[in-house]
């Protein structure tokens, strides 16, 4: 049986993503996984619901992102996606390409965290993190050093290919957004994580 999964694109008005994420983990069955999307990208194919419940059932309990053309993790780049094509319709054939590749790349123990372009965990996961930290500003990469302190692996789907605005149109066309910035979190058994200070962005 494929586990649950819910997709989504949480917004606050005030800013306050986290705020957000955890409203949205919080209408979530106890047994499922969130899917947290960026507002700016898509899947390319109709097979990212199979893919995803295909990783989750191969390595249950952990934790994933895909891959996409614009996005400065080295390791979440398709290399051979044109970076400043924005044509639907040459994404979507990149997309059906990668759904060929099977391969689950774990970056655990890596250095960099993921983006946060997509974010895949399960419920319970949410639960032993006490949730995630309030803000906007580094929110994807607190969200993955708590998953990671918690002791959940994490993954990237090689064969899940997104497309991702991403400053598409210059940076005129995607203002800063000026939210708040994540500081510390503390987790249910009282480590705390992040910095005290604002950071820049990544």
């Amino acid at each position: 049986m494929r586990p649950q999964l819910f997709a989504g694109i949480p917004f606050d008005p005030e800013k306050d993503l986290g705020r957000a994420y955890n409203f949205f983990m919080s209408t979530l069955p106890e047994d499922a996984y969130g899917v947290i999307l960026d507002h700016d990208v898509m899947f390319t194919t109709i097979h990212w619901y199979n893919q995803i419940t295909d990783a989750i059932q191969t390595v249950p309990g952990a934790c994933f992102s895909g891959v996409t053309a614009r996005i400065k993790c080295p390791f979440q780049v398709a290399e051979e996606a044109d970076m400043k094509n924005h044509d639907m319709r040459y994404h979507r054939e990149i997309g059906k390409k990668r759904l060929e590749n099977l391969d689950l790349l774990e970056v655990t123990t890596n250095d960099r965290t993921p983006s946060g372009f997509l974010i895949c965990l399960p419920k319970q996961a949410w639960r032993e993190m006490g949730g995630f930290p309030s803000g906007f500003h580094l929110l994807d990469k607190r969200v993955w050093q708590g998953l990671k302190l918690i002791g959940r692996r994490i993954f990237i789907i090689k064969g899940l290919y997104l497309y991702h605005w991403h400053r598409g149109g210059g940076p005129d066309s995607d203002p800063y957004v000026d939210g708040p910035w994540c500081k510390q979190h503390t987790l249910p058994d009282g480590r705390v994580y992040g910095s005290t200070q604002e950071g820049t962005l990544e």
